[in-house]
C-alpha cells in the first residue's frame, strides 16, 4: 500500500539532502541572469575539451547519486505534479536507465562528432515530463555540452533536486529563466508541437542576434 505524505515532508527532505537547491530567492534578472549563462559559457569550453572517460566517469556518478535517492526523486514528481507514485517511479527508473544506455556504448555513438560550439539549451513545456528532461540535460553533458535548463511551475523541486546533485557530481548544469539563453550553441525545445517549437527558436535566434549587437560573446 501506497503511504501518504505531506508536502511538509517531502520539502523537508529535499532541504536536507540539497539545501544549495531550497534556497529562497527570487528569478535572476538582468545582470544576474546573464552572469549565469556566461558562466555556464565558461564552464562549457572547459568541459567539451574533456576527454570522453571523464565526463563518462561525472555522468556516471550523477546517475548513481540520482539511483540513490530514486524514491525521493518520485516523491517530489508525485506531490509536485499528482503523477501517481508507481508511475512516478517508473518515470524516474526510466531516466536513469536512459542514461546508463547511452554510457554503454557513448564511445561509437559520438565518434566522429564534436561538442557544440556553446551550451545547448533546453526549454521544456509546462507538461513534458521531467525525467525526461533530466535524461536530456544528463546525455548533452556526456556528449560535452554545458547544459542551461529552464525551471517551471511544474516540478521545480524535482529538477532543481536533480540539478543540484548533477553539480556534486562535476557536471556543468545550470538553471535560469527561459530568456536568458542568448549565448547557447543549440536551444532544444522539449514539445511535439512543431509550430510552437519553430516559434520558439526563431524567437531564441532573434535574441541571440540582439545580444551580439549589444557586445555580448557569441559562444561560436
Amino acid at each position: 500500500m501506497t503511504s501518504v505524505v505531506t508536502w511538509a515532508d517531502v520539502y523537508g527532505r529535499g532541504c536536507d539532502l540539497t539545501p544549495d537547491a531550497f534556497v529562497p530567492q527570487a528569478q535572476p534578472e538582468g545582470p544576474a541572469a546573464l552572469e549565469a549563462v556566461q558562466s555556464a559559457l565558461s564552464a562549457h569550453r572547459v568541459w567539451r575539451e574533456m576527454p570522453l572517460a571523464q565526463r563518462a566517469t561525472r555522468v556516471l556518478a550523477a546517475v548513481d547519486a540520482l539511483e540513490r535517492h530514486r524514491s525521493l526523486l518520485a516523491v517530489l514528481l508525485e506531490a509536485e505534479t499528482g503523477t501517481p507514485r508507481h508511475v512516478a517511479v517508473a518515470e524516474v527508473d526510466r531516466c536513469l536507465a536512459g542514461v546508463r544506455r547511452f554510457l554503454a556504448d557513448v564511445g561509437p555513438r559520438l565518434r566522429g562528432r564534436d561538442p557544440l560550439p556553446g551550451p545547448v539549451g533546453n526549454i521544456a513545456s509546462w507538461n513534458y515530463p521531467a525525467g525526461l528532461l533530466t535524461e536530456a540535460m544528463l546525455v548533452q553533458a556526456l556528449a560535452g555540452n554545458a547544459v542551461i535548463t529552464t525551471t517551471d511551475s511544474r516540478g521545480p523541486c524535482f529538477l532543481t533536486t536533480a540539478v543540484a546533485l548533477a553539480v556534486r557530481a562535476g557536471l556543468p548544469v545550470t538553471l535560469v529563466g527561459a530568456g536568458a539563453l542568448p549565448m547557447a550553441g543549440a536551444v532544444t525545445w522539449l514539445d511535439g508541437r512543431h509550430g510552437a517549437g519553430e516559434a520558439m527558436l526563431r524567437a531564441m535566434t532573434l535574441e541571440a542576434a540582439a545580444a551580439r549587437a549589444a557586445g555580448i560573446p557569441d559562444p561560436r
